[in-house]
């Protein structure tokens, strides 16, 4: 939960951009289905993105094969709030 509008509103009712990443196939605690369904519940704006990587959380970005697509994928959605559509 977040403070919006002096109320607590869940952040997929949100309206602020919304970041879902996850790692295929998924971690012990939380599975890439999980998230989607956070996802699909969300309201606009969202994105989501998954890597292919044998690692979770943290860990994805010292996959050498996931970890620079994570990072850049980051830095254009952070980008993109800042320099708007």
């Amino acid at each position: 939960m977040v403070f919006y509008d002096s109320a607590f509103v869940p952040v997929i009712e949100a309206d602020f951009p919304k970041l879902f990443l996850a790692s295929d196939p998924g971690s012990p605690f939380v599975t890439v289905g999980e998230i989607q369904r956070e996802y699909d519940q969300a309201a606009e704006p969202k994105m989501f993105k998954t890597y292919e990587s044998g690692r979770f959380g943290l860990g994805v970005f010292g996959d050498p094969n996931a970890g620079p697509q994570l990072l850049a994928d980051i830095i254009d959605f952070i980008n993109g709030i800042i320099n708007g559509p």
